[in-house]
């Protein structure tokens, strides 16, 4: 028996054993510091009432997906906190072209998100609102072939569920259906690209946010609120008075204590504030 050839070949399968878990710990290591980076995108991002945080969360964020991320939901949760980022930068900055950059990497982000695992209805739904905000930006006239695949969109973050297994219909406070309500209520009556103005479902979709979110400091979203007052204040007389007291009670809710009306959200909260306000003060 030739001994040497057979110690030869034991040795070559250990040290393909030994490469293949090594670089599996390498992996392991890369995927372990890109966690604890993304904690710290989460912490400016946390921080982002001062822009400067935002900005420096999202750079942070891109600098991580030039990285392997071994882990597709680790990759996905990146993609979904530099989307988060450019949203609210692109709701932040002053110039109209920064607006619409903004907003666009934000959609693009989430996108990537949702081609990386379908499953999840954060990609979905983050796309969707960037892509409302573009609209709203760029003018609705403009960006009106957009729309059906902003109402396509919302409406697939409603039929999956979240990273932690909650309905998609709940996310950001049913943001689903506050986008598809204030979609509806600001499309014209005639789209040949896709959904038109339709006040009954705008108001279906804004009524079903508020009642399902409303009393719970967890979910409750002000804008909420906002958007379905501002589609009763387009009504009759005794909807213009709803949408008055809709808008004073929640002025009063959150000038009593900002932070705690979403402690997740309060500086959304504060935004939002400063839009009940404008929106009331038409109405008086």
């Amino acid at each position: 028996m030739h001994i040497q050839p057979i110690l030869g070949a034991a040795f070559a399968v250990l040290a393909s054993i030994s490469f293949i878990a090594n670089s599996q710990s390498i992996a392991f290591a890369d995927d372990s510091a890109i966690e604890s980076s993304l904690n710290k995108v989460t912490a400016l991002y946390a921080g982002r009432q001062s822009l400067p945080n935002a900005q420096e969360a999202a750079k942070l964020a891109d600098s991580l997906l030039t990285q392997k991320i071994e882990d597709e939901e680790l990759e996905y949760k990146v993609l979904i906190a530099s989307s988060k980022a450019y949203y609210w930068i692109g709701g932040h900055v002053a110039d109209k072209d920064s607006k619409l950059k903004n907003f666009d990497t934000a959609k693009e982000r989430a996108l990537k998100a949702t081609r990386l695992i379908d499953d999840y209805a954060e990609g979905y739904y983050f796309a969707a609102i960037a892509l409302g905000k573009w609209g709203l930006t760029n003018g609705i006239f403009n960006s009106l072939k957009q729309s059906g695949d902003l109402e396509a969109l919302a409406k697939k973050a409603q039929s999956r569920e979240t990273l932690d297994g909650q309905p998609g219909v709940s996310i950001d406070g049913n943001g689903p259906d506050r986008t598809l309500g204030r979609m509806y209520f600001k499309l014209p009556a005639i789209n040949p690209f896709g959904p038109t103005g339709d006040r009954a479902k705008a108001l279906f979709h804004l009524e079903r946010a508020v009642k399902e979110t409303e009393n719970n400091s967890n979910t409750r979203v002000a804008l909420n609120s906002v958007y379905l007052a501002e589609v009763l204040a387009d009504g009759k007389d005794a909807e213009k008075s709803r949408a008055k007291q809709i808008l004073k009670s929640l002025i009063e809710q959150i000038e009593k204590d900002p932070a705690a009306y979403n402690p997740n959200k309060t500086p959304e909260t504060l935004d939002e504030l400063k839009e009940a306000k404008e929106l009331l003060s038409t109405l008086n």
